[in-house]
């Protein structure tokens, strides 16, 4: 969706939550979000994958349905499964 501006802020944010979702496991550096502590024994995978899930679909949540959008939620869902 969009071109590389759009492109390059949604790899952006992903890859905030990514950053933030692991350093709630592994505290090691400055949040950029506010994210709580993970739970004991948290998956360091599980936590990506969501992260990366969760800030996909909210960007995509805001725009008119279409098939192509459905066709990304359906590759989100894919990769996420």
């Amino acid at each position: 969706f969009g071109g590389p501006q759009p492109q390059s802020r949604a790899m952006a944010m992903v890859q905030i939550a990514v950053h933030d979702a692991l350093n709630a496991i592994d505290p090691r550096y400055e949040r950029y979000t506010t994210v709580g502590p993970a739970s004991p024994g948290a998956s360091p995978d599980a936590a990506v994958g969501t992260a990366a899930r969760r800030t996909l679909l909210e960007l995509l949540a805001p725009l008119s349905d279409s098939p192509l959008k459905q066709s990304a939620i359906d590759t989100i869902e894919s990769a996420y499964a």
